[in-house]
């Protein structure tokens, strides 16, 4: 039986711990390697992964060269449609599915910003044909 393309195992050792780590890469042995070590003081036999993908991203609004009064905030309105494809917002144990609004703004003389904002979908409730 071949040993798989990365993995690790521990060693015997008399005063420390000894792990022996290999990967197709310089980079998967060294992920073994810490992988062994951190196993070898805790239990990690029950944790989760938690994986994120961005699965659509559309621009709703661009503006440039925009002209902000002092004595007053910068303020525009639009409408925002969902794809319809969209899937509606979810949550159950162990997964989910959520919207945000992205706002990403540039100015003159001050950092870069990005502000995100929870959108709920709720299911489509109008009937089918």
């Amino acid at each position: 039986m071949s040993e798989p393309r990365a993995g690790h195992r521990t060693l015997p050792h008399t005063a420390d711990t000894r792990v022996q780590a290999w990967g197709p890469t310089l980079e998967e042995c060294l992920a073994q390697a810490v992988l062994g070590t951190v196993e070898s003081f805790l239990d990690i036999s029950g944790a989760t992964v938690t994986e994120r993908r961005e699965v659509r991203r559309q621009p709703v609004f661009r503006a440039e060269n925009v002209k902000v009064r002092p004595e007053a905030p910068y303020e525009h309105r639009s409408t925002l449609q969902a794809p319809d494809d969209a899937m509606h917002s979810f949550q159950s144990p162990h997964n989910a599915i959520r919207w945000k609004l992205v706002v990403e703004g540039e100015a003159e003389g001050w950092p870069r910003f990005e502000r995100c904002f929870p959108i709920l979908l709720y299911p489509d409730s109008s009937p089918k044909p």
